[in-house]
């Protein structure tokens, strides 16, 4: 399963486990729905956050324990992402660092600007399944 205090033991954010702003948010990236939208946009070539971007800003740009505001609280941000998608086999690109990692317009980001490209490597550990019933 997907459990926000080992991410924080693999990570190094110790300092983070008890802040219940970034946990808010690695329960976001755990949603079905988020991780769906990032492998999508990522199997298209374009930055996982594309999809998200605008959603996680809305709900956490400004909460007070850990505001996205802040550069190094994005970036724990793009870790939390890696680790999640990690347990479904994707890991970043090398080569989505380049101009291909910006997030275009319709994004409608305002504090990202650029987000990982993420590929199938792997297996993962875990798979989502979508249902209508």
């Amino acid at each position: 399963m997907l459990d926000y205090r080992e991410f924080c033991g693999r990570s190094g954010f110790d300092r983070e486990v008890v802040n219940t702003d970034a946990m808010r948010i690695f329960d976001f990236f755990c949603q079905p729905e988020v991780i769906h939208s990032m492998v999508v946009f990522s199997e298209v070539g374009l930055p996982a956050f594309s999809g998200i971007a605008k959603d996680l800003e809305r709900d956490f740009a400004d909460v007070p324990l850990f505001p996205l505001r802040k550069l190094p609280n994005r970036q724990i941000a793009g870790k939390m992402a890696k680790f999640v998608l990690g347990h479904f086999g994707y890991e970043p690109v090398p080569e989505g660092v380049k101009k291909n990692a910006k997030l275009r317009e319709f994004s409608q980001a305002k504090l990202f600007g650029q987000s990982a490209i993420y590929a199938k490597t792997g297996q993962g550990q875990l798979r989502i399944s979508m249902a209508i019933q």
